[in-house]
């Protein structure tokens, strides 16, 4: 096929500013097998460039936007690429991917930046990836986040400056140093301890009155079941464990007129078991409660039972046999007759 040549040896301009200019290679009027091969940079001086193609290969390795700026920061807020939605290429409908000069985030030893932002309007600003790598040659950052290409990945935090002390916002994700200090030392950690309605608490009184752990007394204390069902707690010099108050030396039932049982034993066992409740120092019996007025230790015995034959009510048992106690009143009346 043979070549047109046009050759001029200046500068050629072609004006068409009261119409349009069309540069047609095609065979027909649908059919765009020609090609237009500009030899040499090409400037647009316009409005709009506005590009209707199946396929664009572009061979730089950087796209410069926003050039020309003058001042040292984007003066219309942010800069990037968006997205038609549909039949629309105009927010908010579209998606974006921006660099927002308006928003920072710092660090110590770079200058202030702004961020780059992905949105959608439809849909709100995510990501979605099977998997992120990003490694520095000096270790100082190793972050690996779950996907498809990295099931075994781990979140790693390293080469920070005490990163596990500068967790402190209820939204900070902690690492594993801070965990294992947070359980065993300070003063702001593991205040509470919780299993479905079962739970282990700390309150404190040198808190902030505002601080959800405070209290005007000092308590740690145990639930079972519900919030209300409490078998342990230590507060001030008092224990109390299940239904028993331990306080300075002094053991007592938390329920009026009930029992405090010592066995060692249970069921049946309590009769024909040879275990026995040892007492391995003095016993003292306090003469409590009694119409006469209690005088400290004497050693006087206060029996509920009803009493027997013997009119004591008390009663011994030993390997061969068991028997009521007599009182003197009754030993002396039983001496005369006997």
């Amino acid at each position: 096929m043979s070549t047109d040549v046009l050759k001029v040896s200046g500068n050629y301009l072609l004006d068409a500013r009261n119409g349009d200019m069309t540069i047609n290679v095609t065979n027909a009027s649908t059919d765009h097998t020609g090609t237009v091969t500009i030899i040499g940079n090409l400037d647009v001086i316009g409005q709009s460039t506005q590009i209707e193609v199946q396929d664009s290969r572009i061979k730089d390795n950087i796209l410069v936007l926003n050039s020309g700026e003058t001042n040292a920061y984007v003066s219309l807020g942010t800069s990037g690429l968006l997205i038609a939605r549909g039949n629309s290429d105009e927010l908010p409908n579209a998606a974006t991917l921006l660099y927002n000069d308006a928003n920072y985030w710092n660090v110590a030893s770079v200058a202030t930046r702004g961020v780059f932002e992905f949105n959608s309007a439809s849909a709100g600003s995510a990501i979605q990836i099977n998997a992120i790598r990003i490694n520095q040659s000096n270790g100082n950052l190793t972050l690996n986040i779950l996907g498809d290409d990295n099931p075994q990945g781990m979140i790693n935090v390293k080469g920070t400056d005490d990163y596990a002390s500068r967790v402190l916002d209820d939204d900070d994700i902690p690492n594993k140093k801070y965990v294992d200090s947070a359980v065993y030392s300070g003063t702001d950690i593991a205040k509470r301890l919780q299993v479905g309605d079962s739970a282990f608490r700390i309150v404190d009184n040198s808190l902030a009155p505002t601080d959800p752990f405070f209290a005007p007394s000092s308590k740690i204390w145990g639930t079972l079941n519900t919030s209300t069902n409490v078998v342990f707690r230590l507060e001030g010099t008092e224990a109390q464990i299940q239904g028993i108050t331990i306080n300075d030396h002094v053991v007592s039932v938390n329920t009026t007129a009930t029992d405090l049982v010592l066995q060692v034993q249970t069921g049946t066992n309590i009769v024909s078991g040879t275990a026995s409740v040892a007492i391995d120092s003095p016993l003292k019996l306090k003469e409590y409660p009694h119409s006469i007025t209690p005088e400290e230790f004497n050693t006087t015995i206060y029996n509920s039972g009803t009493p027997g034959g013997g009119g004591t009510g008390l009663y011994y048992v030993n390997t061969t046999d068991s028997d009521e106690l007599v009182s003197r009143r009754k030993a002396i009346i039983y001496g005369i007759i006997f």
